[in-house]
């Protein structure tokens, strides 16, 4: 029965009968008691390895599996002119509206009770595990406690960077913010919009002071860094929209854009034996799109992963579409664009 609810899953079904009792809603993950619609609970992926044993190396690689694997493709966006209005993300964009009241003004004093309590609630109405929800907390108020005499430029830094390291532990944050992100949920803002601020936020911090005189000059023409990197994910998407991509690929005006914080691996061999249909080649230039994404090799639990974080609203155009015989699935080339808006502050 498993194989059959994870077949339905990856062929985008929205809910799946199990026998004559239960219903599985494949987008909310919950499973309803067809007797009685009030009884409801949760269901989770989950990988076969995951079960083999509980050490910190399966469970690193049953969390990236998560990340790598989290449904991206459900809600088609192109666009040319949207970055312009809402910075790449509308929610993140409504939230810091509607949070500073148009001054974008953000301290820690702030946001970070309003942080603190949006991810404990949203851990409890979810039914997430107590001890998952204690160490969120206690992490944050760590970060409060030793940030306390620290400049508040600095105290901000320190937010989002735990932020991000939270963003890689192998428990609910990662999936709530990308279903509210990717479904664009509003009814999500107050509790889900200060996490997902400090994150996008922390993004491409560390190369927000290059682009600007000397330093970036120096950086373009002496760095001995490549000037681009090569990161992939897999997905499973449906044969139009692998057909939509085809017809899109190499034309330059043609724009498509992921609405979460998108999971990508420097290593294709990993993207390959997550993804599903489709193996995404992702170019990322450096210096153009620097504020696009980020190496979680710092800001993480697991200093083995080769992680790069995408911004959510990030825009790429589509350069080729091929088919891999090896691994028998789509080979979709995609160029990760630069930003109108380089910094949300």
């Amino acid at each position: 029965m498993s194989v059959a609810i994870e077949n339905a899953f990856n062929a985008g079904a929205e809910h799946i009968f199990v026998d004559d009792y239960y219903q599985i809603d494949l987008k909310k993950l919950v499973q309803i008691n067809m007797d009685d619609v009030h009884l409801q609970r949760r269901v989770r992926r989950q990988n076969r390895f995951s079960q083999m044993d509980g050490t910190e190396d399966n469970e690193n690689k049953f969390g990236l599996h998560e990340r790598l694997t989290f449904p991206v493709d459900t809600a088609p966006r192109y666009s040319t002119t949207i970055d312009t209005l809402h910075r790449g993300s509308p929610f993140i964009r409504d939230w810091i509206l509607t949070f500073t009241h148009g001054n974008f003004v953000v301290t820690f004093d702030c946001i970070f009770p309003v942080l603190v309590e949006g991810l404990k609630y949203e851990g409890e109405t979810n039914d997430e595990p107590k001890s998952s929800i204690d160490i969120l907390v206690k992490e944050l108020n760590d970060v409060q406690e030793k940030s306390s005499k620290k400049k508040e430029h600095e105290r901000i830094q320190m937010l989002e960077d735990i932020c991000a390291k939270l963003y890689t532990k192998n428990f609910y944050v990662y999936r709530i913010i990308n279903t509210a992100l990717r479904d664009n949920n509003l009814q999500k803002l107050h509790t889900l919009g200060p996490y997902c601020y400090l994150l996008y936020n922390c993004i491409g911090r560390a190369n927000k002071n290059d682009f600007s005189g000397r330093p970036f000059f120096w950086q373009k023409f002496h760095s001995k860094e490549p000037s681009c990197t090569i990161v992939y994910r897999g997905d499973y998407i449906t044969n139009e929209r692998i057909e939509e991509y085809s017809q899109a690929a190499g034309n330059k005006k043609k724009y498509f854009k992921w609405l979460q914080f998108v999971s990508t691996s420097k290593c294709r061999d990993v993207a390959d034996s997550f993804g599903q249909n489709v193996t995404y080649v992702i170019e990322l230039r450096r210096r153009s799109s620097d504020d696009q994404f980020t190496f979680l090799n710092k800001n993480t639990y697991f200093l083995t992963e080769e992680e790069i974080l995408l911004r959510p609203g990030t825009r790429f155009r589509v350069t080729a579409v091929k088919h891999d015989d090896l691994s028998r699935r789509a080979l979709i080339h995609i160029k990760i664009l630069p930003s109108y808006v380089s910094y949300l502050r």
